[in-house]
């Protein structure tokens, strides 16, 4: 608001200055004490709001830049309201271009009422809802800088990992090259040592018998000389043998490495650790308020029309029930209808020397991807809606349906392990395990309480964030779980066709009835309260638990073929508030659990 001391208007226009100590909502004039209480006096202002300045500089300052002069005609003060073209106009504005509107009120009239109308609540709830929205996003936004801050930990921390490992690997490699090398060294300095000594001995031997026949050649006789020659010649011919016995097997060694090409270009052959690339998925914060539509409200229910002539032709300016039904329907989210449209094909990725699947249970994270269980190689595999593998975590055990905890972990059943495990994908190293002591198969998450199916020991319930446990000991058999609302799950069971839903903080059942189909199995839930499940013959079958019915909704004609699990997702647009736009997609395993069908209901 001004900072200005306001002084009394009334006074100013008789030449007195004293100061204004009260506004009028309605004239937007400052009054001293005296003449507001003679304006309150006054039979046409007396029902007039007069604030005082500490109340007036409480309002925001759009309220004092509010004028009621016509912006067209600055001399004409705004006295009627238009409906049809939703602005506040003159007299002359009227005459000028208004005239053939069907419908003009005064402002007087509209605003009667117009703090406690339908225009301002929708107005105000739309933007408590913005501000819900919009904490919301700085939350989320928060959280994932947070999230990228720990990402950015991980790797790091993985990065110096795979560095400290890839050094200890070479320096491993390089003692034991080096460690080969000395042992050769070693065995061929031996052979040559016991060479060399044997050599000297022989020459230190002939070089005594050379100077044995000089000094007789000196100083024996001829006889001597005679009778010794036949030794002598036995032992030049007795070296003359070992010396030809050496001939080609006498060896000059050498040491050589004939170096690893990938070692030697390690350079060249490995440029980087790794690529770093920003993944993006989309906000889970609904960027809309929590109305569907916007509707126009009409600001007067009650019309007194200003032009007259329109009265004659039966004008009604408030809109009929059925026409503002309809355009609420009109602007509120599009339904599903009950076709689905194939929109990709692509193959689930297999194993080294493997040679097929076998699918148990299939999830979607919240961005998209597939997260899915391998009973046949022992492994949870996460790809892409491409088919691309974006990890794989080999386990030892057979795994059967998996689920997500709330903190976004992934736990899964080992059937033949009778246990039960949980990691974070990002750190898959660390995994608890929670023993059930039976052979479990379904399992689901409700807030933090996974609810696990115990063949023959009923479903356990257990809390992942204090461990403690219960058992509801009359749910027995093979179950597909999935996460129904709030504190509810649904439960089929195979054995018997029922399709149950279960309250899991008092164990009471909420509904029952029967599903028949032919080996049903994996459970995945839609948006709303509908559910598909695959059928061994050759089909994917909706349930609805509303109207506690079934049917047939993808068989052969739609490519399925040997089926092994089913998954839903749901996205959401970003659009705005006056439509949204959703897209509902279902994955199919198909074809033994080569392949993934991807359908989109239109």
């Amino acid at each position: 608001m001004a900072s200005n001391v306001p002084q009394c208007e009334p006074c100013a226009e008789d030449g007195s200055y004293l100061e204004a100590t009260r506004w009028c909502c309605e004239c937007q004039q400052w009054f001293c004490d005296n003449c507001g209480k003679y304006h309150k006096r006054l039979a046409v202002t007396k029902a007039h709001t007069l604030l005082s300045k500490l109340e007036y500089e409480k309002l925001p300052n759009m309220t004092s830049a509010i004028s009621r002069k016509c912006h067209k005609h600055s001399d004409k003060d705004l006295e009627f309201y238009c409906n049809i073209h939703v602005t506040a106009i003159c007299f002359s504005c009227m005459k000028e271009g208004h005239s053939l509107c069907k419908s003009v009120n005064k402002l007087k009239d509209v605003a009667t009422g117009i703090k406690s109308s339908a225009a301002v609540t929708d107005v105000m709830a739309t933007l408590e809802d913005f501000v819900d929205v919009f904490e919301k996003l700085h939350k989320d936004r928060k959280t994932n800088k947070d999230n990228l801050k720990a990402a950015k930990d991980i790797i790091d921390a993985k990065v110096e990992n795979l560095l400290d490992e890839n050094q200890k690997y070479l320096k491993q490699l390089a003692a034991d090259l080096k460690s080969e090398v000395h042992k050769k060294y070693t065995k061929e300095a031996s052979a040559l040592d016991l060479e060399i000594d044997t050599y000297k001995t022989k020459r230190s031997v002939l070089e005594k018998k050379l100077s044995d026949v000089k000094t007789m050649v000196e100083y024996a006789s001829n006889e001597q000389m005679v009778l010794s020659l036949e030794d002598m010649n036995r032992d030049v011919s007795k070296h003359e043998e070992y010396l030809q016995s050496l001939d080609g097997h006498v060896f000059t060694k050498t040491l050589a490495v004939d170096f690893n090409l990938n070692a030697l270009r390690l350079k060249d052959t490995v440029r980087s650790f790794g690529q770093v690339s920003v993944q993006s998925a989309k906000c889970p914060v609904r960027l809309a308020g929590k109305n569907k539509a916007m509707v126009p409200t009409t600001l007067l229910q009650t019309t007194k029309i200003t032009n007259t002539s329109l009265l004659a032709k039966g004008y009604n300016p408030v809109p009929s029930s059925s026409s503002h039904a309809h355009a609420q329907r009109k602007s509120e989210a599009r339904s599903f209808d009950d076709t689905f449209v194939q929109v990709r094909q692509f193959a689930i990725p297999l194993p080294r020397a493997q040679k097929q699947n076998v699918i148990r249970d299939i999830k979607c994270l919240s961005n998209g991807y597939l997260a899915m269980t391998d009973s046949e190689n022992n492994r949870v595999l996460i790809i892409d809606q491409n088919g691309s593998t974006l990890s794989e975590e080999s386990l030892q055990g057979s795994p059967r349906c998996l689920t997500f905890t709330k903190d976004g972990r992934i736990a899964v059943t080992m059937f033949d392990q009778q246990k039960v495990l949980i990691w974070n994908p990002y750190l898959p190293s660390k995994k608890e395990s929670i023993d059930v002591n039976d052979e479990c198969t379904g399992i689901a998450c409700v807030n933090n309480i996974l609810i696990i199916n115990c063949q023959r020991r009923g479903l356990l319930l257990y809390n992942v964030i204090d461990t403690k446990s219960r058992r509801l000991i009359e749910y027995t058999g093979k179950l597909d779980i999935h996460k129904f609302g709030v504190d509810n799950v649904c439960i089929y069971k195979s054995k018997t066709n029922d399709f149950i839903t279960l309250n899991i903080n008092s164990g009471v059942e909420i509904g029952r009835f029967k599903v028949y189909s032919k080996m049903p199995s994996c459970l995945a839930k839609e948006d709303f309260d509908k559910f598909y499940i695959i059928d061994s013959s050759n089909a994917v079958r909706k349930i609805d638990n509303k109207s506690c019915k079934s049917e047939i909704v993808l068989d052969v004609s739609s490519g399925i073929n040997k089926p092994q699990a089913v998954a839903t997702f749901v996205e959401k647009s970003r659009g705005m508030m006056f439509k949204s736009v959703t897209k509902f997609y279902l994955f199919v395993v198909n074809n033994d659990g080569s392949s993934i069908l991807m359908f989109q209901k239109k």
